[in-house]
C-alpha cells in the first residue's frame, strides 16, 4: 500500500514539474532555432513566470483599442465639422457670387462631415463581438514573463547578455507565437 501511495505521489510530482518543462522547451526552441538550425546559446533563466491569457483579458485589450479608435474617428469628424462651420461663418456676411457658391459647397461638405460624425459615434467594429458565446475564463494563450541570459558562441569574444521578454505561447505550450522584449541590458 505504501509503495502505491509513494508511486502515485512521485507520478504527480513529475507530472506537475513536466508542465513547466514543456513551456521552457518551447521558449528555448524558439530562441535557439533559426531556419531549422539549432544553436546552443547557453540560455539560463533567472525568471520564468507562466500565466494565462483568457477571453476576458483579450476582450479588455480589444475594448481599450476600440475606445481609442472610436475616439480618433470622432475627433477627426468633429474637426471637419468645426472647419466647415468656420468656413460657412466666413462666407455668411459676404454677398458676392463667389461667396454664395462657396457657401453652398461648404454647406454640403458640412452636412457630409456631420453624417460622418454621427457614423463615428455609432461605430462598432466587428472584433468587439469576436468572443461572443465563449466563457470569459477560456484560455486563449499562455504568457511567459522571462528574464534570461545567453551567450552567442558564434562571436569571437562570447559575452553573456541579459534580456527581459514576454513570450506568447499556445495554450498547450507547444508553439511560440511571439516574443516581446521589454528591457535589455
Amino acid at each position: 500500500m505504501k509503495q502505491i501511495l509513494l508511486f502515485t505521489l512521485l507520478f504527480i510530482a513529475v507530472s506537475c514539474n513536466g508542465t513547466d518543462d514543456v513551456y521552457k522547451t518551447t521558449v528555448l526552441d524558439y530562441l535557439q532555432t533559426e531556419n531549422g538550425i539549432k544553436t546552443d546559446f547557453k540560455i539560463e533563466f533567472e525568471k520564468f513566470e507562466l500565466s494565462d491569457i483568457t477571453v476576458a483579458d483579450s476582450v479588455k485589450i480589444l475594448q481599450e483599442q476600440y475606445q481609442i479608435e472610436k475616439q480618433k474617428k470622432i475627433d477627426s469628424a468633429q474637426k471637419s465639422v468645426t472647419y466647415f462651420e468656420g468656413v460657412l461663418e466666413k462666407y455668411k456676411g459676404r454677398n458676392d457670387l463667389v461667396a454664395k457658391a462657396s457657401a453652398g459647397r461648404s454647406q454640403k461638405d458640412l452636412e457630409k462631415a456631420k453624417a460622418e460624425l454621427e457614423t463615428a459615434m455609432k461605430w462598432e467594429p466587428e472584433y468587439v463581438s469576436r468572443y461572443s458565446g465563449r466563457s470569459s475564463t477560456d484560455i486563449l494563450a499562455k504568457k511567459v514573463d522571462t528574464y534570461f541570459s545567453f551567450q552567442n558562441p558564434k562571436l569571437a569574444q562570447p559575452v553573456r547578455q541579459e534580456i527581459s521578454a514576454y513570450f506568447v505561447l499556445s495554450p498547450d505550450g507547444t508553439k511560440c507565437y511571439k516574443m516581446i522584449k521589454y528591457n535589455s541590458k
